[in-house]
This record gives structure tokens, sequence and C-alpha cells, in this order.
């Protein structure tokens, strides 16, 4: 009987033909997945007479033919104590033929049988397991209680996992194994569980190239931890945790998270809408799948606003106006505006210092932006108080232009109009 439906990728074993055997022994060692149960079955006890680190093999003798062939050596245990290796042949027998298939993608390996002990790999779903034995008795892990399995990946992985995301089955007939998988699979609840889901603002902000950091963060997005049963929903609004018990499917494309009020509809293979309660609110949020490193964004982001800040530093860093006074920006992104008081009452109301910081996290939108170099906000101080105010500028051959933007048309960071206020500031550049 040919096992070959539970193999993917090349062959694993190759048979070779040595003659009978007059080397010695490395040890030995039981068969855990074999690949044709023709050449050598599961459970099997074996001699290992040698081993190739360059084809990660060790070979063995087969013992009811005395033939030599390579097997994996992933997929064998070894011993080098033949009796601790009879005692492992006892134990493994009666899972010599127990598969495993798991039915939540990310769910994490771990080194040993807890939630706590480290994660060493991360399961795609419907992936076949090896089961090599199991704990004696039921444990709980949160809500849940069930057995932690030792398993074995068919790239030779071995550890742990919690039994309530797997299928587990007894098969010797490869056909039996291809049914198995095939109930199993869930391509919808595969891509949710394993795709890296982020606020579709991302993707638009992105695409624009105008990266708002104030709603642009590594934390934000929709992360499902399975082995945790709890989905994390983090936006610039709010954090919140769902602890379900199971997640149930609804129909062919949507799920809803037991024990919580979150449920998830696909809108396509890499756009989700998460509908749920939080603070007697009820949220519509959509997600999309997004694998770009937000961490290289954000930098590239600050970096661009130095960039902006540092060409009027080196523009200036003193502006001069025979209306509106000198404006001084310093080094460490702050100003110093001795004439402001023209923007009283008009942009300034009365009582805030010629002083403050200066920020780039306005965009221009498309029309501006042939008009403009870019805009800002001056930051005027109060005590504890501070009023930002909107400029679009432009530099000039010999100085820059200063015009108050509109604060109604800035749409999530963008600013689509100048104001209505007839204020138009030219200040020549020089150094202090």
């Amino acid at each position: 009987m040919k096992n070959k439906a539970l193999i993917l990728g090349i062959p694993l074993f190759v048979s070779l033909f040595f003659g009978s055997c007059t080397l010695g022994r490395l040890g030995f060692g039981v068969v855990l997945w074999s690949e044709d149960d023709s050449v050598v079955t599961n459970g099997t006890l074996v001699p290992i007479l040698d081993e190739s680190r360059i084809q990660k093999a060790y070979k063995i003798e087969i013992p009811s033919s005395g033939k030599l062939t390579l097997i994996p050596t992933g997929r064998v245990m070894f011993f080098e104590n033949e009796a601790e290796a009879r005692q492992f042949h006892s134990d493994f027998t009666p899972w010599a033929f127990t598969w495993a298939f798991v039915g939540r993608a990310g769910l994490p390996m771990r080194a040993l049988p807890n939630s706590t002990s480290t994660g060493m790999y991360k399961f795609h779903n419907n992936q076949q397991l090896k089961v090599i034995s199991r704990t004696p008795t039921k444990e709980k892990v949160g809500n849940l209680e069930g057995f932690w399995y030792k398993v074995l990946t068919d790239d030779g992985f071995q550890g742990w996992v919690f039994d309530y995301y797997l299928t587990i089955t007894e098969a010797t007939d490869s056909g039996q194994v291809e049914n198995v998988a095939q109930k199993v699979a869930d391509p919808y609840l595969d891509d949710l569980l394993s795709k890296n889901w982020r606020p579709e603002s991302f993707q638009e902000m992105i695409t624009s190239g105008q990266i708002r950091l104030e709603d642009f963060n590594d934390d934000y997005g929709l992360k499902i931890l399975p082995d945790e049963n709890s989905v994390v929903v983090t936006t610039s609004k709010h954090k919140t945790v769902f602890n379900y018990s199971e997640i149930v499917k609804i129909d062919q494309s949507s799920y809803l998270f037991q024990d919580t009020s979150l449920r998830i509809r696909f809108g396509g293979s890499s756009r989700i809408t998460a509908t749920y309660t939080y603070k007697n609110t009820q949220w519509t949020q959509t997600f999309v799948e997004l694998e770009t490193d937000v961490t290289e964004l954000i930098t590239q982001e600050i970096i661009r606003r130095g960039e902006a800040y540092q060409k009027l530093l080196d523009q200036g860093p003193l502006l001069s106006s025979p209306s509106f006074g000198d404006l001084l920006f310093l080094s460490n992104q702050t100003f110093e505006w001795s004439g402001y008081q023209r923007l009283v009452p008009t942009l300034l109301s009365e009582g805030f210092s010629g002083k403050g910081r200066v920020t780039f996290s306005l965009f221009l939108s498309p029309e501006l932006g042939q008009r403009y170099t870019g805009a800002l906000n001056l930051h005027f101080k109060k005590d504890t108080q501070e009023i930002s105010i909107p400029f679009l500028y432009h530099f000039t051959g010999n100085g820059v232009q200063f015009v108050p933007a509109d604060e109604r048309s800035i749409e999530g960071g963008i600013v689509k109009a100048e104001s209505s206020q007839p204020l138009s500031i030219f200040f020549t550049l020089s150094k202090p």
C-alpha cells in the first residue's frame, strides 16, 4: 500500500540497494512518517547505519528484507540506545497511523504542551500533520478543554499543538486521508486567519503617497490569535479585544465569533468588513490585506517631514516681512514670530504668544500642489493651551509666500482650498 498522496513536493525516500550490511551502526530509529509503506511502514524499528548531512538523511536497514534505503532525518526518531528505541517504538505504535489536519491558519506549534511555551512554527489551514503522541489527560486553555498533541510536519518540525483546531483521524489508506483533507478545507477561513489585515485607509494613504502618521500606526489592524481564541481590533479611535469560544461559518463568506458581537464578511479574497459593538455603539470597519512594511513607511514619512523643515532652515531660517515682522525657525522645530499680532483676531485669538512648534502633517490636493510647495501647521501657545493655524507656502526666487489654508476644506489631512480671508504674506529669506 502506498501513501504517496500524503506527501507533497520532492520524494522523501531514495531507495538504494547496497547488498548485505557489514557496516557499524550509529544507533536505532523509529520511522514516524513513511512515504511508501511498501518500502517501510510507519512505526518500524530500524537500525541506523550512517547519516548523510548533504542529503539530510539516515541510511537505514529494512528489517524485513535487509535492504538499505535513505530516509530524511526529520522523519525518523533517532536513539543511540536500543532499549530507549524499543520503548519509544512501543509507545508510538498506537499512533503510527494517526493523522491530524489543522483547521485554523496561523495556529502555532509550541515547544511544550502549554499556551505560554515558545511558538516554533505557524500552520496553514488544512495542513496535514503526523501525530506522535498526546498528553494523558485533557487540559484547560482559556475556556477550552482538550488534549495537547505532539506532531510532526512534512518538513520535519516537531512540537505540540492544542487539539481544539485539529481534526484527528486514523487512516492507513491514502484515499481516506484525502477525504478528510477535503472536508476540513475552508479557503475563506484560511485567508481570514493567515493574512495581515490593516484598515482600508492604510491602502488609500499608500496609494496616494500621503501618510498621515496620526492615523497610520503599526498597531492598527485586525489580528486574530487562534491559540488564544481572541481577536484584537485596533484603530485610531479605539482598541477592543473579543474573546470567542468558536468561529461559526454563517454562509459562504461570513463568520460569527461565538460569544462576542463580532461578525466578519469577505468582500473578495483581500477585503473584509468587521461589524461589532463597542461601548454600546455598533461599529463597521473595513480592513484589507496588506503585506507592506508599515514601520518602514512610517520611517519614510518622518524623514519627509524632517526634510521639509530642513528646507525652511536652509532657505532661511529668518523670514522677514515689512507688515508681519520676523518669523524665525529654530533647529528644534519651533518658531518665534515677532509681529504676529497682525494675525489677531482674524486667525489668532487674543492672548497667544508668538512662539510655538511647527508640524508637517498636512498634504496638498492635486490642484493646490500645482501652486504651492507644501503645507504646515504653526501651533501658537497660550499657557497650557495651543491653537493651530494651517498655512500653505510657496518658495519664490528670493522669498516665500504664506497663505492661510481653509480649515474646513481639510479632509483626512489633505488641504483642498485656501482660506476665504484675503491674506497673503510674503517673506524675504535671510540668515539671522
